[in-house]
């Protein structure tokens, strides 16, 4: 099946009795959009922010975009696999969703996580984007 790309217009008309209530507004003036094909490699996702839970008891990781979940298949792994922090290697880690991951430390004290440390992807994680394609045929994407 083919993937139809490119930029479209699409012009929006108001009929019927209750026309005049309605009024039509294109984003910045314009009706234009873009299509992408679905073999075409998104940016790769950002890690941006992670912050403690409202009762400090996990912290919350964020990427800006879907991910691949880092191939990870288990409903709970081993943080380290993907992260990088004071005390990954004792602590699990869960995805929320695709751009969400609960990370609990393991003996959760100021020596683990503090406020202002720093978290990171692991060298050896493998988080790409979130693949589309309905074949989930894209292994090129870059981490």
């Amino acid at each position: 099946r083919a993937s139809i790309a490119g930029l479209f217009s699409c012009t929006v008309f108001v009929e019927g009795p209750s026309a005049g209530d309605y009024a039509v507004r294109y984003l910045n003036g314009l009706n234009l959009f873009q299509v992408f094909s679905t073999y075409k490699q998104p940016a790769p996702p950002i890690l941006t922010s992670a912050v403690f839970s409202d009762d400090a008891s996990f912290l919350i990781i964020s990427f800006d975009s879907p991910t691949n979940k880092g191939t990870t298949t288990k409903p709970s792994f081993a943080c380290h696999s993907l992260f990088d922090f004071n005390c990954a290697n004792t602590s699990y880690c869960q995805w929320i969703d695709s751009s969400t991951v609960h990370a609990y430390i393991d003996g959760f004290s100021s020596h683990c996580v503090a406020s202002g440390d720093s978290l990171h992807i692991s060298e050896t994680a493998s988080i790409k984007a979130f693949c589309r394609a309905a074949n989930n045929m894209c292994p090129s994407y870059s981490s």
